[in-house]
């Protein structure tokens, strides 16, 4: 089970800023440390191990930003997950 914590300042501040999106927001460096630590190393599906790198890790919207646009800023609503590069026939 993850605890989710509190979301990083960069991106309460990007939300401040109003008409705000996923996609816009470049400080995501600061959401994958976040992430990372409130997961203790381990990616959210397949609990392997984790880096904060981007080529690593993908960061995953529990309920998908096409569908819950609304949501797509919340912290609550995201995780840390297997990137695309990743070795996926073991998942």
């Amino acid at each position: 089970m993850i605890t989710k914590g509190h979301e990083s300042g960069s991106l309460t501040q990007y939300k401040l800023q109003g008409n705000s999106t996923y996609l816009g927001y470049r400080e995501k460096n600061d959401l994958r440390e976040a992430l990372v630590s409130e997961q203790r190393g381990l990616r959210c599906y397949c609990t392997k191990r984790i880096k904060t790198h981007s080529q690593d890790m993908k960061i995953e919207h529990w309920k998908c930003q096409e569908n819950y646009p609304d949501l797509q800023l919340e912290y609550w609503n995201m995780l840390g997950s297997c990137s695309s590069t990743t070795d996926l026939d073991r998942h």
